[in-house]
């Protein structure tokens, strides 16, 4: 079902041929063409991604003390859940926060907010409080940020 909802919402199309590219006072315009290309995010690098979010909520439970993760398949499930939040509810909270929290630091206090809601539905996911989410999601940013550039 998630690759499914991912393959629906992670489409769009871009015009990348250069006749519609035009320059006004040195800015570069780009004029955006629904039909031309579909750029869109395969199964496998979706699995990928989940798979490096889950290893850096691994890695996060272990550097962390006030975090818990019983397991890899827990991070996994973990990486799921906080994925599909920050699809929905997150953008939610972006556009109730009229876009504040889409700004630099904000969006840790965002994935913060987000882990605490995903710990309240998991057993097997525990943060004792919202310091050390706000902990986790900075390792989180920075673990998965250097796992990206090798996978």
């Amino acid at each position: 079902m998630l690759f499914i909802v991912n393959e629906i919402f992670s489409r769009f199309e871009i015009d990348l041929n250069m006749d519609h590219l035009s320059t006004n006072r040195d800015t570069a315009y780009w004029r955006w063409n629904y039909k031309s290309y579909i750029v869109t995010k395969t199964s496998m690098e979706s699995i990928i991604e989940i798979f490096v979010t889950a290893a850096a909520f691994f890695a996060g439970a272990k550097l962390l003390s006030g975090v818990q993760v019983k397991g890899f398949l827990s991070a996994i499930i973990v990486a799921v859940v906080v994925g599909i939040l920050n699809y929905f509810l997150g953008t939610f909270l972006k556009i109730v926060t009229l876009g504040i929290l889409s700004l630099g630091v904000f969006t840790l206090f965002l994935d913060a907010i987000l882990i605490q809601v995903a710990d309240f539905f998991l057993e097997d996911f525990e943060v004792k409080n919202f310091w050390w989410a706000l902990g986790l999601a900075a390792v989180v940013s920075v673990v998965s940020g250097i796992l990206s550039w090798f996978f």
